[in-house]
């Protein structure tokens, strides 16, 4: 995926779909959950269509980067907090380092 300047909650959205259409293979809603924060310190949740799952890897790779300390029981099928198999809703400037940090791959 080409490096994309991300602005507002339509670029995050439209960067988050392809990421996880290319990488995954699977299609997502994404909600922005508007505050006075602005897009970086706001919530941005992804649920995935047609009863697909966020793959386990990917949520734990988002625990570990963001949930150091997460005391996760099950490492196996992780669904702790907002990182769940069915949802996950984490802040857009993490969702950006997601993104960034795969540019980088």
């Amino acid at each position: 995926m080409k490096a994309i300047e991300i602005i507002t909650p339509k670029d995050l959205s439209k960067s988050l779909k392809a990421y996880f259409k290319t990488r995954y293979g699977i299609e997502v809603n994404t909600r922005y959950i508007k505050t006075v924060r602005g897009l970086m310190d706001s919530w941005y949740e992804l649920t995935p269509e047609n009863g697909s799952e966020f793959p386990n890897e990917f949520r734990a790779e988002v625990i570990s980067k963001f949930y150091p300390d997460a005391a996760v029981r099950n490492k196996d099928d992780i669904c702790y907090g907002n990182v769940q198999n069915h949802r996950l809703a984490i802040y857009g400037k993490q969702w950006v380092r997601i993104l960034q940090d795969m540019e980088g791959e």
